[in-house]
């Protein structure tokens, strides 16, 4: 008979990505409260409710939940950046990138939190090789900027873009570690950056 089959009706699932977001939300919390190197794959595994061998199936092991956070991290920072050239002065871009990243990295979030204090205090040498690709990929990502600042004639072309966005890094994450070792109150550093972008701009800031 038509449609007689086995007459099982189809398993309904949970949409698998909403399953990793809570597993990664769990792994965040303990990261942010414990420490990266503290928290072990099997506490993550107990926090989610789940057995090991079912996290394993969304996370293989515990880096790949720090590499998971990292690009969420990324896709936060770089969520409203647009990457055409005409849509507005490459000052703005930039100034806007930065506010948005110092603002992101100084907030008690627990994502900034994670990634402050591996970059900052003694890590594994897994970690910090993780940590290490999410700020290349951090740079690749402002690599466009410098470039269409070069294309439009904002951005002196006599410079290393890729270099350029490199230092541009290194000082966002200074600036965001610095009051994680040295507490103060006070704006960000207007100052250097105008510093900055007056040695990367072809016209004053």
């Amino acid at each position: 008979m038509p449609g007689s089959g086995s007459g099982k009706k189809p398993v309904k699932r949970s949409a698998p990505s909403q399953k990793k977001k809570q597993y990664l939300d769990c792994a965040r919390r303990l990261f942010a409260e414990f420490s990266y190197p503290a928290v072990g794959f099997d506490q993550i595994a107990e926090s989610a409710g789940v057995s090991r061998s079912v996290l394993a199936k969304s996370f293989k092991d515990k880096p790949a939940f720090l590499r998971a956070i990292g690009e969420v991290w990324l896709e936060s920072l770089f969520a409203t950046e647009t990457l055409d050239p005409a849509a507005s002065h490459i000052v703005n871009r930039l100034l806007s990138f930065t506010e948005r990243f110092l603002d992101a990295m100084r907030s008690d979030q627990p994502t900034a939190q994670i990634i402050l204090a591996g970059l900052a205090e003694p890590i594994q040498e897994e970690e910090s090789i993780i940590l290490q690709s999410i700020v290349r990929s951090a740079i690749d990502r402002l690599l466009p900027i410098i470039l269409d600042g070069q294309n439009a004639g904002e951005i002196r072309r006599g410079i290393d873009p890729r270099e350029t966005a490199a230092d541009w890094m290194r000082f966002l994450l200074g600036s965001a570690l610095l009051p994680r070792m040295v507490p103060h109150e006070g704006d960000p550093p207007t100052q250097i950056i105008e510093t900055m972008l007056h040695g990367l701009l072809k016209t004053d800031v």
